[in-house]
């Protein structure tokens, strides 16, 4: 995770899809803390489609 401009940035380092990750803001402009990041992970991988790697239609 990276902040950057106020947003954190995630990386999928291990996923199938190089580059692949997402962004999230806070109103503060704070980092996440770890509980956080880790519930808005968790959010992202299980909206993943195993078949492309992707977030679902």
């Amino acid at each position: 995770m990276t902040l950057h401009e106020g947003a954190n940035h995630f990386a999928w380092l291990s996923g199938p899809n190089t580059g692949y990750g997402f962004a999230i803001g806070r109103t503060d402009g704070a980092a996440l803390t770890d509980a956080e990041a880790r519930d808005h992970i968790a959010g992202f991988l299980a909206e993943i489609d195993p078949a492309t790697g992707y977030l679902r239609d």
